[in-house]
């Protein structure tokens, strides 16, 4: 009996030792497992619309610095400062009577000229016939010839003398090139003016309006369709204020070559102004938008690593396993990336636990 109860008291003993040696594997291999837990998500096939924000400030399609083109007093000006003004609305007047007078004195010369044409070409008729007959020299007959030509020549003179008198009296008035805004006056009535003076005031053309950016290089060249740059690309305008600016506008120019030095590309975008509201050097956000054409690959930015070769994730294999995969990257889209290379639609990868990831050990998937 003794015998018995000792054996009894062995076996449990063993029993107690394997349940605990179990016990203590499963809290390791537990342990090892939730080291390897990690979340993950699918990479998603969609049509991704494109969008950049890039700074960018606003011009005017046409610019136009008023200068005197001849001298005098300024007799009258015709425009309120800072206010609209419409094609061919006259600005300053300039003093025009000594240019008036200029006129009249050319028209005179040139009937003058016109008559004395006139005799001569009578004269060298009159010579003629009688050199025919034979009644005058021939040297007479040249003279004649001479003299017509000359007056011929003087009649060319004193008609371009006419159309400069004309011209210069033109620019007395000066008038507004075409619809604009009109800068603040530099001279007053009264001030004299001429060629050497500064400009008497500016004009801008307020609709449409222009707004330049510097996109990278990089922008420009994802953007490429063909021969055509930023084809099917619209714009809008954050103004400062935060405001969306309502009008939509469109790209109309690329420059030629791209800046070596900070590798952007000078892009020009038009768009209507028809309330003037938008004002020329101002600094906008000018926001960019392309609708998807096709659908691109999409993983969330976390999923990402920047290895010292370039970008990689982590993809889940069949058996549980882990396997380092190297990715290229596209633009990114809120909290995703668009990946250009390196997966599958469909395909799971890790999103966190990047750290502690061993291709050799099997993962848990977790709820994230």
């Amino acid at each position: 009996m003794l015998q018995t109860g000792v054996k009894r008291t062995l076996i449990a003993g063993a029993l107690c030792g394997l349940i605990t040696f179990n016990a203590y594997a499963l809290d390791m291999d537990m342990k090892a497992t939730n080291d390897n837990a990690v979340t993950v998500a699918t990479v998603q096939a969609e049509k991704v619309p494109f969008t950049k924000t890039i700074i960018g400030h606003l011009v005017s399609p046409d610019e136009v610095s008023l200068i005197a083109r001849v001298g005098g007093f300024i007799k009258a000006k015709d425009f309120t400062d800072g206010g609209f003004v419409h094609k061919g609305q006259l600005l300053y007047q300039l003093e025009e009577q000594p240019y008036k007078a200029e006129v009249e004195q050319a028209k005179a010369q040139l009937q003058k000229q016109e008559s004395e044409l006139a005799n001569a070409k009578l004269s060298l008729k009159r010579q003629a016939r009688l050199l025919k007959k034979g009644s005058t020299s021939r040297e007479a007959y040249d003279n004649a010839l001479n003299d017509q030509k000359k007056a011929e020549a003087d009649l060319l003179n004193a008609q371009a003398d006419l159309e400069i008198a004309q011209t210069n009296f033109s620019y007395t008035k000066i008038t507004a090139p075409f619809d604009g805004r009109m800068s603040f006056a530099k001279y007053s009535v009264g001030n004299y003016v001429d060629q050497s003076s500064q400009p008497l005031a500016s004009i801008v053309r307020m609709d449409p309006i222009y707004v330049d950016f510097n996109p990278s290089e990089t922008l420009y060249v994802a953007n490429q369709a063909g021969k055509d740059s930023f084809s099917n690309v619209t714009l809008k305008l954050k103004l400062s204020t935060g405001a969306v600016y309502p009008e939509t506008g469109k790209i109309i120019a690329v420059d030629n070559s791209v800046d070596s030095g900070t590798g952007t590309i000078a892009v020009r975008g038009e768009l209507a102004n028809p309330d003037h509201k938008l004002l020329p050097g101002q600094y906008v956000q000018v926001m960019l938008e392309k609708s998807a054409a096709n659908k691109s690959l999409l993983i969330p930015q976390r999923a990402v690593v920047m290895g010292s070769q370039g970008a990689y994730v982590w993809v889940i294999k069949a058996d549980q396993h882990v396997e380092r995969r190297p990715v290229e990257l596209g633009m990114p889209h809120g909290k995703q990336v668009v990946v250009t290379q390196g997966l599958k639609a469909g395909e799971q990868v890790v999103t966190t636990g990047l750290q502690q990831l061993d291709p050799a050990k099997k993962v848990l998937i977790k709820q994230p």
